[in-house]
């Protein structure tokens, strides 16, 4: 049992992890500009861009309405 455990770690051991993080960060960096940076995904930008949209307008015009009233 011990001997297929150390079989096991060593051959964990003997992987080529530099090569899979490498191709590793190249997919994720083509799934980014694919998926994230594409020209049809602004909408969704935008919607999640709105509400802090919203907050800030409101902090705008709340100030606004401060400073001219006094």
């Amino acid at each position: 049992m011990t001997e297929q455990v150390f079989s096991y770690f060593r051959s964990v051991v003997q992987q080529p992890w530099g090569l899979w993080w490498m191709q590793s960060k190249r997919l994720v960096r083509i799934e980014v500009r694919r998926n994230l940076l594409a020209k049809r995904a602004w909408w969704i930008y935008f919607l999640a861009f709105v509400p802090t949209l919203i907050i800030f307008l409101h902090l705008v015009i709340e100030r606004h309405r401060q400073f001219g009233m006094s």
